[in-house]
């Protein structure tokens, strides 16, 4: 059966983008975790709603149109950083609601379910061009965060620590916080802005309990995220259920079975 599937290019198509989201969300995620920053994940996603509505209000592709918002919102953010009587996380807060609010006017006016693809991802409708836009910016974004990665998990795990070794944390949290904008508007392509942290929290989330050290977890976390993400599509086309809502049940489900275990055994020794 699977076999059988695995011949359509619908399916094809949708397995292709959905590992690499998988393996993209699943590397910055571990940094995301790690960081405590799993709402600022989730907001950026929510936020790239906005990109995606004003680059088809003008003709331009909407993934272009949400990376680009996304990232200039992160790089906003990272700039300005906190500071005034209002705290950070109610300011985040407004700015990603509002963008949201934005996308969510924008998109509803554009025909073909732009906006429910957008919400809950869209998988089988891919394009072979849509696998090279999607590939052609995850790649060169995994190498980026491979070549920097002993200091993107040094200002991650301590940023005070960092600088005392001379790492500038600013720089490198500002590459991170752009990484994880492009990373968000990708996995959003698979699961939807709503579902985003399925991917990006789930597997790294897995990963960090079950290995001792970040180095491991990066192998670990992109395993389980394309593991999940590939059950997903095909349960969704066997069920015929939305692909983007499936690979993030799959992933919850993976989720409390391997917590739910691990306490288990935790707890027999």
């Amino acid at each position: 059966m699977v076999l059988e599937l695995m011949s359509d290019t619908y399916v094809v198509r949708a397995c292709l983008v959905a590992a690499v989201a998988a393996v993209l969300c699943a590397v910055v995620g571990v940094y995301v975790v790690v960081r405590g920053i799993s709402f600022a994940g989730d907001g950026l996603s929510h936020a790239s709603l906005a990109g995606a509505g004003i680059a088809q209000l003008v003709g331009l592709p909407p993934l272009w149109g949400a990376t680009g918002y996304a990232c200039l919102l992160a790089a906003s953010i990272s700039v300005l950083g906190s500071g005034g009587k209002l705290r950070e996380d109610a300011r985040l807060a407004v700015l990603f609601t509002g963008s949201m609010a934005l996308g969510f006017v924008l998109l509803s006016k554009q025909p073909g379910g732009a906006l429910t693809g957008a919400l809950f991802g869209s998988l089988l409708p891919l394009s072979w061009y849509d696998v090279g836009t999607v590939s052609a910016v995850a790649a060169p974004l995994l190498l980026a965060i491979s070549l920097l990665r002993k200091e993107l998990v040094l200002v991650a795990v301590d940023e005070e620590f960092a600088a005392v070794t001379g790492v500038r944390p600013r720089w490198y949290l500002l590459i991170l916080d752009l990484a994880i904008a492009c990373t968000v508007v990708i996995a959003s392509k698979a699961v939807g802005v709503l579902l985003v942290s399925s991917l990006l929290v789930v597997p790294p989330s897995i990963a960090l309990v079950a290995v001792a050290d970040i180095g491991s977890a990066f192998a670990v976390s992109a395993a389980v995220g394309v593991g999940v993400s590939l059950g997903g599509v095909v349960l969704s086309v066997l069920c015929d259920t939305p692909p983007g809502a499936t690979i993030a049940l799959v992933s919850a489900v993976v989720f409390v079975i391997y917590m739910g275990l691990h306490r288990v055994s935790g707890a027999q020794r």
